[in-house]
């Protein structure tokens, strides 16, 4: 059995290389060409990217299409204002579908498969979110855990708890439902025979729907329960 292990909770979202501040202008230095209206940069604060400048007027937010006048966020070609960022290419938590901001704790949950740690791309819970599916109890900093697609996020317990259900549900076996036609066909010819040849359960295969094994299977379970039914009886007349 294989667990992921909790790590201290941290700020996950570094987007200090996407964020755009503006910034004073230096008077010993000399005017910069806006990249919108190509027009020298003479006001107090302006934004800068690399080697570009923009008046804080003319950089527009590509959603909204208003002026970025705070804080911008630029990605390879596109600007935007924090708010239209966040809604547009925002991470979110994976339970609470709400956007992670920089300066929230989250966690970074991975999928266990055959022994081995993959990621599964961000798939983020905030720190409040990341608790178990089944018991609801927040996994904490050093806690193992199990993280799947099918299962979704599971306590050490729970996961547990799952797995030996899966175990004695599999040796078990599936339980076949038979219609009462399929029913009616098969005692029929348990009257007349009791131990069908190969070829016999073939054709009750085709004629009931059912899967050769299964049908198979019925002979040998009415067998066993007539046996332990007469058992009794004998038992009972000593």
């Amino acid at each position: 059995m294989t667990f992921c292990k909790t790590k201290n909770f941290q700020h996950n979202l570094n987007l200090d290389n996407n964020i755009i501040n503006p910034l004073s202008a230096s008077i010993s230095e000399p005017f910069q060409l806006c990249m919108i209206c190509n027009r020298d940069i003479t006001d107090e604060y302006f934004l800068r990217s690399d080697d570009k400048f923009w008046h804080t007027g003319c950089l527009k937010c590509k959603e909204c299409d208003q002026p970025v006048t705070n804080k911008c966020f630029k990605t390879d070609h596109d600007f935007y204002c924090e708010k239209d960022y966040y809604e547009k290419l925002g991470k979110r938590c994976h339970k609470c579908k709400s956007i992670i901001h920089t300066d929230d704790y989250v966690v970074i949950a991975f999928e266990i498969e055959l022994n081995s740690r993959s990621q599964l791309g961000d798939v983020l819970y905030h720190q409040n979110c990341f608790t178990c599916k089944v018991c609801n109890e927040m996994i904490g900093t050093g806690k193992n855990y199990h993280f799947s697609v099918k299962l979704g996020l599971l306590c050490e317990k729970d996961f547990s708890s799952k797995k030996k259900n899966s175990k004695e549900s599999t040796k078990r076996g599936r339980r076949t439902s038979l219609t009462d036609n399929q029913l009616s066909t098969l005692v029929n010819f348990y009257t007349n025979a009791q131990k069908p040849t190969r070829d016999q359960l073939g054709q009750l295969a085709i004629s009931t729907g059912l899967s050769s094994r299964v049908v198979q299977v019925w002979f040998q379970n009415k067998r066993s329960k007539e046996k332990r039914n007469q058992s009794i009886t004998s038992s009972a007349n000593i």
